[in-house]
């Protein structure tokens, strides 16, 4: 913890551990505390931190390529300019 700036953990981590390429297998063993998970069709994971609650939570979007491969992380914005919406998407993982 100590490695990792207090006020934005766990982005700092997973933006450093999350490599593109990454399996779904490999992500989900990175992806490790959150409180709820949704999957987004074949495309995306989010994951919610710190609370169930969509208003609440603090929330990482997971892409995944075509391949089902990571992509890339996307997370909300602490000035409410960006918001990853669970619209469309239903509770569990991708496989």
């Amino acid at each position: 913890m100590d490695d990792y700036r207090q006020f934005d953990f766990p982005f700092q981590y997973f933006d450093e551990a999350l490599k593109p390429g990454m399996s779904i297998k490999d992500v989900h063993q990175i992806m490790r505390g959150y409180e709820l998970v949704f999957k987004c069709r074949d495309w995306g994971e989010i994951y919610f931190y710190f609370d169930r609650r969509d208003k609440y939570a603090f929330k990482y979007l997971i892409l995944y390529d075509d391949n089902k491969k990571f992509e890339s992380l996307i997370v909300d914005d602490i000035n409410n300019s960006m918001s990853v919406s669970a619209n469309g998407c239903e509770e569990g993982y991708l496989r």
